[in-house]
Protein backbone atom coordinates (compact mmCIF):
# COMPACT_ATOMS: atom_id res chain seq x y z
CA UNK A 1 0.00 0.00 0.00
CA UNK A 2 1.42 3.34 -1.02
CA UNK A 3 -0.02 5.23 1.95
CA UNK A 4 1.22 3.28 4.97
CA UNK A 5 -0.51 5.80 7.25
CA UNK A 6 -3.85 4.41 6.02
CA UNK A 7 -2.97 0.74 6.50
CA UNK A 8 -5.02 -1.33 8.95
CA UNK A 9 -2.95 -4.25 10.17
CA UNK A 10 -4.27 -5.17 13.61
CA UNK A 11 -6.36 -8.37 13.30
CA UNK A 12 -8.98 -7.01 15.72
CA UNK A 13 -9.37 -3.86 13.60
CA UNK A 14 -9.68 -5.93 10.40
CA UNK A 15 -12.37 -8.08 12.03
CA UNK A 16 -14.20 -4.97 13.26
CA UNK A 17 -14.30 -3.53 9.73
CA UNK A 18 -15.61 -6.83 8.34
CA UNK A 19 -18.30 -6.90 11.04
CA UNK A 20 -19.51 -3.40 10.04
CA UNK A 21 -19.65 -4.09 6.29
CA UNK A 22 -23.24 -4.43 5.04
CA UNK A 23 -22.22 -6.86 2.28
CA UNK A 24 -19.12 -8.19 0.56
CA UNK A 25 -18.10 -8.41 -3.06
CA UNK A 26 -16.70 -11.79 -4.07
CA UNK A 27 -14.58 -11.69 -7.21
CA UNK A 28 -13.35 -14.62 -9.25
CA UNK A 29 -12.10 -15.40 -12.73
CA UNK A 30 -14.24 -17.00 -15.42
CA UNK A 31 -11.47 -18.07 -17.75
CA UNK A 32 -9.85 -14.76 -18.69
CA UNK A 33 -12.86 -12.67 -17.66
CA UNK A 34 -13.28 -11.17 -14.19
CA UNK A 35 -16.55 -11.78 -12.40
CA UNK A 36 -17.64 -10.14 -9.16
CA UNK A 37 -20.89 -10.28 -7.25
CA UNK A 38 -22.14 -8.51 -4.11
CA UNK A 39 -23.37 -10.96 -1.49
CA UNK A 40 -24.81 -11.05 1.99
CA UNK A 41 -22.32 -12.75 4.28
CA UNK A 42 -21.47 -13.93 7.75
CA UNK A 43 -18.06 -14.12 9.41
CA UNK A 44 -17.31 -16.84 11.93
CA UNK A 45 -13.98 -18.02 13.27
CA UNK A 46 -12.01 -16.80 10.24
CA UNK A 47 -14.49 -18.14 7.69
CA UNK A 48 -16.68 -16.08 5.38
CA UNK A 49 -20.07 -17.61 4.58
CA UNK A 50 -22.29 -16.49 1.69
CA UNK A 51 -25.53 -17.98 0.41
CA UNK A 52 -27.16 -18.13 -2.98
CA UNK A 53 -29.40 -20.28 -5.15
CA UNK A 54 -28.24 -23.85 -5.77
CA UNK A 55 -27.36 -23.13 -9.38
CA UNK A 56 -25.95 -20.18 -11.23
CA UNK A 57 -22.89 -18.64 -12.78
CA UNK A 58 -20.88 -18.03 -9.60
CA UNK A 59 -21.23 -21.65 -8.51
CA UNK A 60 -20.20 -22.87 -11.96
CA UNK A 61 -17.09 -20.67 -11.82
CA UNK A 62 -16.20 -21.67 -8.26
CA UNK A 63 -16.42 -25.37 -9.11
CA UNK A 64 -13.82 -24.85 -11.83
CA UNK A 65 -11.66 -22.29 -10.07
CA UNK A 66 -12.20 -21.72 -6.33
CA UNK A 67 -9.68 -18.87 -5.86
CA UNK A 68 -11.48 -15.68 -4.84
CA UNK A 69 -10.86 -12.07 -3.84
CA UNK A 70 -13.29 -10.58 -1.30
CA UNK A 71 -13.89 -6.89 -0.59
CA UNK A 72 -15.63 -5.40 2.45
CA UNK A 73 -16.35 -1.67 2.77
CA UNK A 74 -17.65 -0.19 6.01
CA UNK A 75 -18.98 3.25 6.81
CA UNK A 76 -18.62 4.93 3.39
CA UNK A 77 -19.22 8.65 3.42
CA UNK A 78 -18.98 11.09 0.54
CA UNK A 79 -17.20 14.27 1.57
CA UNK A 80 -18.29 17.06 -0.75
CA UNK A 81 -16.06 19.97 -1.62
CA UNK A 82 -16.22 23.42 -3.16
CA UNK A 83 -15.40 22.04 -6.64
CA UNK A 84 -15.76 18.59 -8.24
CA UNK A 85 -12.09 17.70 -7.78
CA UNK A 86 -12.32 18.64 -4.09
CA UNK A 87 -14.67 15.79 -3.18
CA UNK A 88 -13.41 12.63 -1.53
CA UNK A 89 -14.69 9.45 0.11
CA UNK A 90 -14.19 8.35 3.68
CA UNK A 91 -14.34 4.60 4.34
CA UNK A 92 -12.78 1.60 6.02
CA UNK A 93 -12.07 -1.42 3.85
CA UNK A 94 -10.69 -4.92 4.04
CA UNK A 95 -9.64 -7.03 1.07
CA UNK A 96 -8.83 -10.69 1.32
CA UNK A 97 -8.02 -13.64 -0.86
CA UNK A 98 -8.51 -17.32 -0.42
CA UNK A 99 -10.29 -20.48 -1.48
CA UNK A 100 -14.04 -20.97 -1.70
CA UNK A 101 -15.89 -24.22 -1.28
CA UNK A 102 -19.52 -25.04 -1.87
CA UNK A 103 -20.77 -26.83 1.23
CA UNK A 104 -22.71 -30.07 1.01
CA UNK A 105 -22.82 -31.10 4.68
CA UNK A 106 -26.13 -30.11 6.32
CA UNK A 107 -24.50 -29.14 9.64
CA UNK A 108 -21.92 -26.94 7.89
CA UNK A 109 -24.67 -25.33 5.81
CA UNK A 110 -26.66 -24.54 8.97
CA UNK A 111 -23.54 -23.10 10.64
CA UNK A 112 -23.01 -20.86 7.61
CA UNK A 113 -26.61 -19.69 7.55
CA UNK A 114 -26.46 -19.05 11.31
CA UNK A 115 -23.32 -16.90 10.78
CA UNK A 116 -25.11 -14.90 8.07
CA UNK A 117 -28.13 -14.36 10.33
CA UNK A 118 -25.86 -13.27 13.18
CA UNK A 119 -24.07 -10.73 10.96
CA UNK A 120 -27.36 -8.98 10.28
CA UNK A 121 -28.53 -9.06 13.89
CA UNK A 122 -30.60 -12.21 13.79
CA UNK A 123 -30.33 -15.34 15.88
CA UNK A 124 -29.99 -18.96 14.91
CA UNK A 125 -33.42 -20.47 14.38
CA UNK A 126 -34.23 -22.65 17.37
CA UNK A 127 -36.78 -24.66 15.45
CA UNK A 128 -34.58 -25.03 12.39
CA UNK A 129 -34.94 -23.67 8.91
CA UNK A 130 -38.21 -23.99 7.00
CA UNK A 131 -38.76 -27.40 5.40
CA UNK A 132 -37.21 -27.49 1.96
CA UNK A 133 -35.22 -24.26 2.44
CA UNK A 134 -31.85 -25.99 2.78
CA UNK A 135 -32.40 -27.87 -0.46
CA UNK A 136 -32.90 -24.56 -2.28
CA UNK A 137 -29.94 -22.78 -0.70
CA UNK A 138 -26.26 -23.12 -1.50
CA UNK A 139 -23.72 -21.94 1.06
CA UNK A 140 -20.23 -20.93 0.05
CA UNK A 141 -17.49 -20.99 2.68
CA UNK A 142 -14.33 -19.00 2.09
CA UNK A 143 -11.14 -19.43 4.09
CA UNK A 144 -9.24 -16.19 3.73
CA UNK A 145 -5.50 -16.80 3.34
CA UNK A 146 -4.62 -13.14 3.67
CA UNK A 147 -6.15 -9.79 4.55
CA UNK A 148 -5.21 -6.19 3.98
CA UNK A 149 -7.04 -3.19 5.35
CA UNK A 150 -7.26 0.52 4.69
CA UNK A 151 -8.76 3.39 6.64
CA UNK A 152 -9.42 6.49 4.56
CA UNK A 153 -10.80 9.12 6.90
CA UNK A 154 -9.84 12.59 5.69
CA UNK A 155 -10.23 15.17 8.42
CA UNK A 156 -13.34 17.27 8.25
CA UNK A 157 -13.04 20.99 7.52
CA UNK A 158 -16.06 23.25 7.72
CA UNK A 159 -16.74 25.59 4.80
CA UNK A 160 -19.16 28.48 4.46
CA UNK A 161 -21.32 26.49 2.07
CA UNK A 162 -21.63 23.65 4.58
CA UNK A 163 -19.71 21.23 2.37
CA UNK A 164 -16.73 19.28 3.62
CA UNK A 165 -13.55 19.50 1.55
CA UNK A 166 -10.91 16.77 1.53
CA UNK A 167 -8.07 16.80 4.04
CA UNK A 168 -5.79 19.11 2.03
CA UNK A 169 -7.53 22.49 1.74
CA UNK A 170 -5.08 23.77 -0.88
CA UNK A 171 -4.86 20.83 -3.27
CA UNK A 172 -6.99 18.23 -5.03
CA UNK A 173 -8.75 15.46 -3.15
CA UNK A 174 -6.57 12.65 -1.86
CA UNK A 175 -6.53 10.33 -4.85
CA UNK A 176 -4.27 7.52 -3.74
CA UNK A 177 -6.10 4.65 -5.38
Amino acid sequence: MRREDKAVVDPADLTAIISRAPYCVVSMADGNEPYGVPLCFGYDDGWIYCHCAVEGKKLEILRRRPRVWVLFVADPEIRTGTAPCRWTMAYDSVMGWGEAEILDDAAAIRRGLDAILAHYGGNALDDGYPPGALGKTAVIRIRLAGLTGKRSRPRTLATPSGSTPPSDPTGPADQDE
